[in-house]
């Protein structure tokens, strides 16, 4: 836990100390990911590709059996059930894929961060709404704003607890009346 809540702060500190740098090293991360995970997807994709033409073979050479009379009706059907299924599901998979790789290709797929300065900005407000609640927790104001908080979240809960009764009883009432028949 020790070591967690370590890297936790030194992250956090790094954070801090050079928001510019944070904001590129994950960038980098987020794309060697991105560039990883694309590998993985286009080597499947020629494994299902493949798949999907041996399929196409199989199923040519399988009906020349049948229609020479080489294979039984219900061993052909059955087969080529099977075949069928396994060739369906190939390729949607292989259309998945395919736009996965695709829209990384493009660009629009990777997950861009917000511009740098505007990200900045948020970091600092983040960091400014945290300094503020530990002021507030120190001088004992948060524990009256959850006070005050708690409370009107328990009337709001009442309050919608008392309306799905409300609705409970008016649907409860139309579930008993007899459907009129068209």
């Amino acid at each position: 836990m020790e070591l967690i809540r370590d890297t936790i702060k030194a992250n956090a500190d790094y954070a801090k100390t050079d928001k510019v740098g944070f904001i590129k090293s994950v960038q980098e991360t987020l794309a060697a990911q991105q560039t990883s995970e694309v590998k993985k997807q286009k080597k499947r994709l020629a494994v299902c590709r493949k798949r999907f033409a041996e399929l196409e073979t199989i199923f040519k050479k399988m009906y020349e059996d049948y229609a020479l009379g080489k294979l039984p009706d219900k061993r052909y059907e059955a087969m080529s059930a099977d075949y069928g299924k396994e060739q369906d599901a190939l390729e949607k998979e292989i259309a998945e894929l395919q736009s996965s790789v695709e829209r990384y290709e493009d660009g629009s797929g990777r997950a861009v961060p917000e511009d740098e300065e505007e990200l900045c900005k948020v970091l600092e407000r983040r960091e400014k709404f945290r300094q503020n609640y530990l002021k507030r927790k120190v001088s004992g104001k948060q524990k009256e704003y959850e006070q005050h908080y708690n409370e009107k979240r328990k009337a709001r809960l009442a309050a919608n607890k008392a309306a799905l009764f409300e609705d409970g009883a008016v649907l409860g009432a139309n579930a008993l009346a007899p459907v009129a028949e068209s």
